[in-house]
C-alpha cells in the first residue's frame, strides 16, 4: 500500500471515530437534559410556593414548574460559537456540573430565607 492510501484509511478512521464519539455525546446530552430540567422544576416549584404564592399568584404544579424550568433555560442558555474540541469537552463538562449545582444552590438559599427569615 502507498503512504497516501495509508494517510487516508487513517483519516477516514478518524472521522468515524469523531463522528461515533459526536453522536454519543449528542445522545447522551438528550438523556441527560430533562433529567437536570427535573432538579430545576422542584427548585423552581418551591421557589414559587415560598415567594410568589404568598403575593396572590396561583400555585405551581410540577409539571407547570418544569415547562416552566425548561422555557427559562431555553431562553438564557448561552452556547460556545467557537473554539477546539478540547475546550468544547471541557465546556460540556462545566455546563453539566454547573447545571446541577445551580438549582441545589437556588433552592437551599431560598429555603433558608424562607425558613429563617419569612415564617
Amino acid at each position: 500500500m502507498s503512504k497516501t492510501m495509508i494517510k487516508a484509511m487513517r483519516e477516514l478512521r478518524d472521522a468515524e471515530n469523531y463522528l461515533g464519539r459526536s453522536l454519543l455525546r449528542l445522545l447522551l446530552t438528550w438523556a441527560v437534559v430533562p433529567l437536570v430540567l427535573l432538579v430545576y422544576a422542584y427548585a423552581f416549584r418551591d421557589l414559587w410556593s415560598w415567594y410568589l404564592t404568598p403575593l396572590g399568584l396561583p400555585a405551581l404544579g410540577y409539571l407547570h414548574a418544569y415547562g416552566l424550568a425548561l422555557t427559562v433555560k431555553l431562553a438564557t442558555t448561552v452556547y460556545p460559537t467557537s473554539g477546539v474540541a478540547k475546550e468544547l469537552r471541557y465546556t460540556l463538562r462545566q455546563s453539566l456540573v454547573a447545571a446541577l449545582v445551580a438549582p441545589v444552590l437556588y433552592w437551599t438559599i431560598g429555603a433558608a430565607v424562607y425558613h429563617w427569615g419569612m415564617r
